[in-house]
C-alpha cells in the first residue's frame, strides 16, 4: 500500500477507529480515577497559566484583548473564548473533553499514517496503540495549555501529505498548509519562517502548483500579518513578546555573577539583567519600564502587561551579547536543553498531581522509555540529564531514515522520484528536526513539555522506519 492508496481499504479505517476507542477508554478510566483538568491549579485552572488571557478578558472583551495580545499567538485564546462564553465556569471541563477527542483523533491518525506509508496494518496498529496508550497524552489532556492541540495539528499536517500522495492532490496539500499555518498561529515555538520550505515542498509535489501556491501564500500571510501587527503595536516581528526573556534564561545558565559583573559595569549588558527574567512587571518598574495602558488585558501585573515587550527586547539584546562573548557556552546550554527535551513528557513538574493518580501506567511508560537507565547515567554527569531513550532514538531515527534514502539512490532511483514518494516522511523529519532544535535552544527547564508536541509524531515515525528497516535487512 502506498500513500496514495491510503483510503482504498476499509481495514485501516477500522483499525484507526479501534485506536481511537482504545484511547477514549484509557482516558475515561483515568478520569474516573481522578485525573482531571480542574483541581490542581487554584484558584482558577485557566487563569493560572501565563499564556492564557484571563477568563474575564475573554468573556467580556475578547476581541479587544485578542487584538492587543502580544505574549502568544492568538489562536489558542481565540478558540477558548467561545468555550468560556458557552460553558462559563465549566470551561476547563469542556476543554478537557475537546482534548480527549483530539487525543482519540491523534491515535486514529497514527494508524492511518503508519499503515499508509508501509502498507502494513501491523505497523499502523503498533503506532496507534503507542499513541493511544501514551500516558503523557492523558496527562496533557487534563492540562489547560495548547500541547494537545499542537500535537494534533502536527499529525494532521503529516496525514494530509500522506493523503496527497506522489501525485500531489490539491485538497490534502491545502489541508497540510492550513494546519501548519494554524500551528504557527497557536504556538510561538513555530515561527512563520517554517512556512517557506513547507510551501515550496507542497508546490513541488502539487499537481496544480498555482492553486497550492495561492493557498500556501494565504496560509503564510495570516501569521505574517499577525507578526506585522505586533511590530506596529509593540516593536517586534514575531509570535511572542517573550522570546528575549527565554533566550536570556538559556544563555545565562552556568554563568556566575562574578563572570558577568565586568560586562554589566562596562555597559555591555543592559541594566535589566539585574532582575530575573519572567519576573512580574512591577519588578522592572524601578528600571524605567513603567508605561501604563487603558487596555485591561495590558494593565495587570502579569505577562500580558504593556511593558513586557520592551523588557523582553532588553533581555534579548543582552543574551545576544553574551552569546557572541562565548558561543561555546551557549552551545553547551543547548546540549543540556536537549537532555531535558529528551526526558519523558510525563515528567513535567506541573503534571505531578495527576501523574501520581496514574502511578502504574506512568511507571510502565518510564521503563519503556528508559528513564531508570537515564537516571543511572545521570549520576555520572556533572550537570544536566540524559533524559531517556529519546536522547538516542531521535537522532537514530533521522540517521536510519537518511540511510534508507541513500540505499534507494544507490539502487538507481532518482533523487526527484525519492523526494516525491518519500515526501510525507521527509515532512515528518523536518518537523522533528525543527522542534528538537528550537525546543532545546530557546528554553531551559520545560523542554520536555515542548517535546510532547511531536511525541505522537515520533512514535509514528519510528514505527514506519522500523518496518522499512526490517524489510531492507531481510534483503541483505
Amino acid at each position: 500500500m502506498t500513500s496514495s492508496s491510503d483510503g482504498s481499504s476499509g481495514a485501516p479505517t477500522r483499525w484507526a477507529a479501534a485506536a481511537a476507542v482504545l484511547h477514549l477508554l484509557v482516558s475515561a478510566y483515568h478520569y474516573l480515577r481522578g485525573v482531571s483538568i480542574r483541581h490542581d491549579f487554584p484558584p482558577s485552572t485557566w487563569d493560572f497559566f501565563w499564556q492564557n488571557l484571563t477568563t474575564a478578558d475573554l468573556k467580556d472583551r475578547a476581541l479587544e484583548s485578542l487584538w492587543y495580545l502580544h505574549a502568544q499567538p492568538p489562536l489558542w485564546n481565540a478558540l477558548n473564548a467561545p468555550l468560556i462564553k458557552l460553558f462559563g465556569d465549566a470551561q476547563p471541563e469542556a476543554l478537557q473533553i475537546v482534548h480527549v477527542l483530539l487525543g482519540a483523533a491523534l491515535a486514529a491518525l497514527a494508524v492511518r499514517v503508519a499503515a499508509g506509508l508501509t502498507g502494513s496494518l501491523l505497523a499502523g496498529a503498533v503506532a496507534g496503540a503507542l499513541v493511544a496508550l501514551d500516558p503523557a497524552l492523558v496527562l496533557y489532556e487534563a492540562f489547560p495549555l495548547y500541547e494537545v492541540l499542537c500535537a494534533f495539528l502536527v499529525m494532521l499536517t503529516l496525514w494530509a501529505v500522506v493523503r496527497a500522495g506522489p501525485e500531489g492532490k490539491t485538497r490534502p496539500l491545502a489541508v497540510a498548509l492550513a494546519a501548519l499555518g494554524a500551528l504557527v498561529l497557536t504556538r510561538s515555538l513555530y515561527h512563520v519562517a517554517i512556512m517557506i520550505p513547507a510551501v515550496a515542498a507542497a508546490a513541488m509535489l502539487a499537481r496544480n502548483r498555482r492553486a497550492v501556491l495561492a493557498i500556501g501564500l494565504a496560509a503564510t500571510l495570516l501569521p505574517a500579518g499577525w507578526y506585522a501587527k505586533n511590530l506596529a503595536q509593540n516593536g517586534f516581528f514575531g509570535g511572542s513578546s517573550w522570546y528575549g526573556m527565554g533566550l536570556w534564561r538559556v544563555t545565562l545558565f552556568r554563568y556566575r555573577n562574578a563572570e558577568l559583573a565586568p560586562m554589566a559595569i562596562s555597559g555591555e549588558l543592559d541594566p535589566i539583567v539585574s532582575a530575573p527574567p519572567f519576573s512580574t512587571p512591577s519588578r522592572y518598574r524601578p528600571l524605567g519600564y513603567d508605561r501604563v495602558s487603558d487596555i485591561p488585558s495590558m494593565s495587570r501585573n502579569d505577562f500580558h502587561n504593556v511593558n513586557i515587550p520592551a523588557v523582553s527586547t532588553a533581555f534579548g539584546r543582552s543574551a545576544r551579547t553574551l552569546i557572541a562573548h562565548d558561543p561555546l557556552h551557549f552551545l553547551g546550554n543547548i546540549v543540556i536543553g536537549y537532555g531535558n527535551f529528551s526526558a519523558p513528557s510525563t515528567e513535567y513538574e506541573q503534571l505531578a498531581p495527576d501523574r501520581e493518580r496514574m502511578a502504574t501506567h506512568v511507571a510502565a511508560w518510564r521503563v519503556l522509555t528508559g528513564l531508570p537507565i537515564a537516571r543511572l547515567v545521570d549520576r555520572s554527569l556533572p550537570i544536566g540529564t540524559s533524559g531517556s531513550f529519546f536522547l538516542v532514538l531521535i537522532p537514530l531515527g533521522l540517521v536510519t531514515h537518511a540511510w534508507l534514502l541513500a540505499r534507494r539512490w544507490k539502487g538507481g532511483e532518482s533523487i526527484e522520484a525519492t523526494l516525491r514518494t518519500d515526501a510525507p516522511l521527509l515532512w515528518a523529519a523536518g518537523l522533528i528536526v525543527y522542534t528538537t532544535l528550537v525546543g532545546s535552544a530557546l528554553e531551559l527547564g520545560e523542554n520536555l513539555r515542548f517535546k510532547f508536541m511531536i511525541e505522537p509524531l515520533l512514535l509514528t515515525y519510528w514505527a514506519i522506519l522500523t518496518v522499512r528497516w526490517w524489510r531492507v535487512r531481510r534483503t541483505l
